[in-house]
């Protein structure tokens, strides 16, 4: 029994010790060399009017602890500089909101590494539009809806119609829309019950990210509503 006391007293210093070193241990930016991981997510509506942009920065890789970016270290979205914020569950994290008129277009996005590198990427952001207002009315046949401020080339959006019914299945599929145009068919009309119907058109879009050794993903969502009558 003294033995095992006597080995207790000796051990418990070395315990407590390394205790404390693990609660001193925070989060903080890794040193120059490290690659990074910048994500970075940018969306928007049309009804709420604004834009926002999350970023944050990771350590060895996508799965990585969110860092905080430390001098020279800094991210800039046309200009502007991003502040950092926290959360409980998600980490250090940057966020900044624009209004949403002015916005589509080109956009360039900086950052200047722990190594005191800038890098800059342009990405363009896709806040499309109706050309004509909808009809407050429709029938059950195929009608066709334009679109401004698309890509040019095809692109693929996710349509979803949903009705007002329990006992009919909404539509919610990705469709193409090939020179602005997005083709409503009749058989996806077919599926829901007459009356009010809730339409969302959205978009998302992912553009890999390489900053020197440092890179990253950035995805673009836009969407807008749109309410109707579907009648015989």
């Amino acid at each position: 029994m003294k033995l095992l006391r006597y080995l207790l007293w000796m051990i418990l210093p070395v315990i407590v010790a390394s205790c404390n070193n693990n609660q001193d241990q925070s989060p903080q930016m890794e040193g120059a060399g490290i690659p990074l991981y910048i994500e970075i997510k940018i969306w928007g509506d049309e009804e709420k009017e604004t834009v926002t942009c999350l970023l944050q920065v990771r350590s060895h890789g996508p799965n990585g602890e969110a860092i905080l970016l430390e001098p020279p270290a800094m991210l800039e979205l046309d200009g502007e500089l991003l502040q950092p914020d926290s959360a409980g569950f998600s980490g250090i994290f940057y966020e900044i909101s624009f209004p949403l008129e002015g916005f589509g277009g080109k956009h360039r996005l900086r950052f200047t590494s722990p190594e005191g590198k800038a890098y800059e990427q342009e990405f363009e952001y896709y806040a499309f539009s109706l050309s004509h207002n909808l009809m407050e009315e429709i029938s059950s046949g195929a009608f066709e809806l334009r679109l401004e401020d698309m890509p040019e080339d095809e692109v693929r959006v996710n349509l979803s119609l949903v009705d007002t019914s329990f006992t009919t299945n909404d539509v919610n599929e990705p469709v193409m829309v090939r020179d602005g145009s997005l083709k409503v068919t009749e058989r996806m009309l077919s599926k829901l019950s007459k009356g009010p119907v809730m339409m969302e058109i959205f978009r998302e879009d992912e553009q890999v990210l390489q900053f020197g050794p440092h890179r990253g993903v950035l995805t673009t969502t836009y969407g807008l509503n749109r309410e109707f009558l579907l009648v015989p």
